[in-house]
């Protein structure tokens, strides 16, 4: 076996290795720091790096088929016999399948478990009680698993799909009824993914490139704001403390409104501090130094979305006009008839591998960041009701649990994404090519170059071997194909959310960021309370208290004074409502 197999999965290790790393991050960063769940913690952590491993073995899958293919001749090479061949599928669609039970397992059970297990807390019960009732609530989702495997099994497509004269295709529809229903399961799975794909994976590629490009989220803009609001919010209560001097009473509703005002000096003065805190990390002057540059990394990914959301629009017409079989299969094109961009970079950066391996984990990380953004500002909601915020610092164990199984099931729509419309090419048989010069039974190009040409679903099958991830997913619309066509049609809803959230954003004020908003919203409501409690108080005339405890208006000491957290007043919010 040649070495390029070794490397292979030398580098997928590594990348693995690194995917986990980064949901561990990733999950922290996020993490209620007053409220640590090792339970949540762990849960989390595992299900978003497993998922983002599985999106992780596509660049991998594809070296190591084009590895087998010599380019100079479109011929097999020695090393290539067919069972080596069978043997290496055979280790990335075990590969495949194990990390897909894993996913099963968190999304069915253990991500349920302990999401029930924190909701359902009750100092009444001890730990094992605890877990008894999370169990018994986290049944239901055994059995719907247990149910979407025995339809996948046991049930039969109303519609069969049409016969075709190729061997790739008769390949797809030779698999055993345990590959059918697994099949099935992830099918439905997919689905689901689907939704966040086009709920928050949208929105966030259409905010964030902008975002980048505008500044707005850095800290030195923040800190000028609250300084602003600061500053405002002392001159008020010095207004206010004009009016009664010389004398020893204020009116009831100016002392509300002096308390309201000392209640947002106080939360400004704590955000302030905190961001100097923050300027002082790692991570910030990480960014402080990338600040020169962040003009640049904006237009870079604004560049790259498009690239993305043309070869997405690109390939659905493709599916359109040129589908082997058309809606009965979920529209597989068997060659591409219009050119895909992304498909061409990608192709040539494979051969100068590992540059499309790290090209594709960057995608990746992309499509993490540009999904958790949308979960940030959209929060974790059924419809129009929102469950829970989910907050730098500041997300409740079921927040977090709910935001990495959104992650997970947008990276898993990603990975169909990248196979069947953003790189089709490159995803099915990346660099393969074959000699189409036949004499008898010998194939030879040696004097016509020319006719070396790339592998497709035309191709012999002894030459062009298709990668184990495209295969799992065309036999996935294949024995799926009414699943398939909600896929094709979800991906025209998903540019149609990406272009309405990109003209929103150009015109769009902007704003501060998740946290601030949320102070605001918080000093907004106290001073609706304290407003409300003002009229009612106005019926009860000569309603007055002494303003000596005022005096002059000392900044350093409110400045210095000790307030709870932001996340705490968030917190006691997110429970009443």
């Amino acid at each position: 076996m040649s070495a390029a197999v070794g490397i292979a999965w030398t580098a997928y290790a590594l990348v693995s290795g690194g995917m986990f790393l980064l949901s561990a991050v990733f999950i922290r960063f996020y993490q209620d720091k007053h409220r640590v769940e090792p339970l949540a913690t762990i849960i989390s952590i595992m299900a978003l790096g497993t998922t983002l491993s599985t999106v992780a073995i596509l660049p991998m899958d594809v070296f190591l088929v084009s590895s087998t293919v010599d380019s100079s001749t479109g011929l097999k090479k020695d090393w290539a016999d067919e069972s080596t061949i069978f043997w290496m599928t055979l280790t990335t669609q075990a590969v495949y399948y194990g990390l897909y039970s894993l996913i099963g397992l968190f999304s069915f059970f253990l991500v349920p478990f302990a999401y029930y297990y924190y909701t359902e807390y009750s100092e009444d019960q001890d730990d094992r009680q605890h877990a008894l009732t999370a169990l018994r609530s986290t049944v239901g989702f055994g059995i719907l698993a247990g149910l979407l495997f025995l339809v996948g099994l046991f049930g039969r497509p109303t519609e069969l799909p049409p016969y075709i004269e190729l061997d790739w295709f008769n390949h797809l529809l030779n698999e055993s009824h345990g590959e059918k229903a697994i099949s099935f399961v992830i099918a439905c799975v997919y689905l689901v993914g689907m939704a966040v794909f086009v709920g928050y994976t949208a929105p966030g590629l259409s905010i964030l490139p902008l975002n980048l490009l505008n500044g707005r989220t850095r800290m030195d803009a923040e800190h000028e704001r609250l300084a602003h609001q600061l500053e405002l919010a002392r001159e008020h209560q010095c207004e206010i403390q004009a009016k009664y001097t010389g004398e020893n009473s204020i009116k009831e509703r100016d002392d509300r409104r002096l308390k309201s005002l000392e209640d947002e000096e106080r939360m400004l003065v704590h955000r302030l501090e905190e961001l100097e805190q923050d300027s002082k990390a790692l991570k910030e002057r990480v960014l402080h130094f990338l600040k020169p540059f962040e003009a640049a990394i904006g237009v870079f990914v604004l560049f790259v979305t498009f690239i993305v959301m043309i070869s997405i629009f690109i390939a659905l017409i493709d599916k359109l006009i040129y589908s082997i079989c058309g809606p009965q299969c979920g529209y597989i094109i068997g060659q591409a008839g219009l050119f895909h961009p992304m498909n061409s970079i990608l192709e040539g950066l494979q051969r100068a591998f590992p540059l499309d391996y790290i090209f594709m984990v960057g995608l990746i990380v992309y499509f993490l960041m540009a999904t958790m953004f949308g979960v940030v500002n959209i929060g974790v909601r059924i419809l129009w009701v929102t469950l829970y915020r989910i907050r730098r610092g500041a997300t409740a164990p079921q927040g977090l649990l709910f935001s990495s199984m959104l992650l997970s099931l947008g990276l898993l729509a990603l990975n169909y994404s990248i196979v069947s419309f953003v790189a089709p090419g490159y995803a099915h048989f990346g660099n393969q090519v074959y000699c189409n010069s036949v004499d008898g039974e010998l194939r030879d190009c040696s004097d016509q170059a020319d006719l070396i040409v790339p592998c497709d679903i035309y191709g012999p099958t002894d030459i062009c071997t298709p990668t184990v991830t495209s295969t799992l997913m065309d036999r996935m619309l294949i024995n799926t194909p009414s699943l398939s066509l909600l896929y094709y049609y979800t991906h025209w809803a998903f540019l149609a959310i990406f272009v309405a959230g990109f003209v929103i954003g150009l015109f769009r004020k902007p704003s501060i960021d998740n946290k601030d908003n949320e102070q605001e919203g918080l000093l907004d409501a106290r001073h609706g309370h304290h407003e409300e409690e003002g009229n009612h108080g106005d019926h009860h005339h000569g309603s007055v208290r002494s303003i000596g405890n005022y005096g002059s208006h000392q900044p350093s000491r409110l400045s210095q004074a000790r307030v709870p957290s932001v996340s705490h007043y968030s917190s006691e919010e997110d429970t009443q409502t």
